[in-house]
């Protein structure tokens, strides 16, 4: 089986990966980094990890987004002919057994198709809080959300040794069987960052096929929220959540949640930007716009 993990000017939180990885117990992975054209520095310091961890790194000459990034992963692993994929987080640390559960779970329980860890917060705590326990898509009021987000573990009504089903399984941590791919193909490139494992979940269960988070296995994401924060973020966030929502529909519903979006969404964000008075709201009104108006054009992709 094989371990693909995406990096870009992060070569600290992947040398704790890493590390994490070198102790798993049972089987031995291949490790697969791909780059996604760090800067010069970042990608000698990757290089130099090289040296003390047993992976392959696969460079791509631009930096085409998360999915892009992973695909090239998967694609490399299939080359190498592994029974199965597990796509993990740059930022993300592993308990011993993690993959033992995962690769348990997948025999215990094979009416699943693709499974997540149950995530927790940071690093490791005395009372850790849940990052996540899987994620609910409700196509009705348009909302995504985190299975148990901020929960202490102590208190999640979880089973904790049974499957819980969910809709996605965050991109952080998602193991398959490799025949998946001839079942629904690679993850979407189109969105750059965000929601692009969202969609890809969502065309395995048109396909029929279940999502479950295995709570024995855990991991730990290092996520620094403030990222959110940066207007980078916002523009990929704010322009996508609508592609997804639009991606579900018809051609009919298509036009109605653009011309909705056109006279309620645009008018809300131009008074908005038109009272704001700080500089830092008024940034953030404009990127809304910006990934409103990419929306309404069609414009997908990397816009940066």
């Amino acid at each position: 089986m094989a371990v693909v993990i995406v990096t870009y000017n992060n070569s600290g939180d992947l040398g704790v990966v890493l590390e994490s990885l070198q102790g798993l117990e049972g089987i031995k992975p291949s490790i697969l980094v791909v780059d996604n054209c760090s800067n010069t520095q970042e990608l000698s310091i990757i290089r130099e990890l090289e040296t003390d961890f047993d992976f392959e790194l696969v460079c791509n000459p631009r930096n085409e987004g998360f999915a892009a990034g992973n695909n090239k992963g998967i694609s490399r692993a299939l080359a190498l002919g592994v029974d199965f994929i597990w796509l993990l987080n740059a930022d993300t640390e592993v308990n011993q057994d993690t993959l033992l559960q995962l690769l348990q779970a997948s025999s215990s329980f094979p009416d699943i198709d693709c499974w997540g860890s149950k995530i927790f917060q940071g690093g490791t705590q005395a009372a850790p809080r849940i990052w996540s326990m899987g994620g609910t898509v409700d196509f009705d009021t348009k909302e995504v959300g985190m299975t148990s987000y901020g929960e202490l573990d102590s208190e999640c009504l979880c089973q904790k040794e049974q499957p819980y089903h969910c809709d996605y399984i965050p991109g952080c941590s998602m193991f398959f069987a490799s025949s998946l791919i001839s079942k629904v193909g690679l993850m979407p490139e189109d969105f750059f960052m965000y929601f692009e494992e969202t969609a890809w979940c969502n065309t395995m269960r048109e396909h029929g096929l279940r999502l479950a988070v295995f709570p024995p296995s855990i991991i730990w994401h290092n996520f620094e929220v403030n990222k959110l924060d940066s207007q980078f973020n916002v523009y990929y966030y704010n322009r996508n959540q609508h592609f997804f929502w639009s991606d579900s529909m018809n051609w009919g519903g298509k036009f109605f949640y653009k011309v909705k979006f056109f006279f309620s969404n645009i008018p809300t964000i131009l008074w908005a930007l038109f009272k704001s008075k700080r500089v830092e709201d008024r940034k953030t009104f404009q990127t809304h716009l910006r990934a409103g108006v990419d929306f309404l054009l069609g414009r997908r992709g990397k816009r940066h």
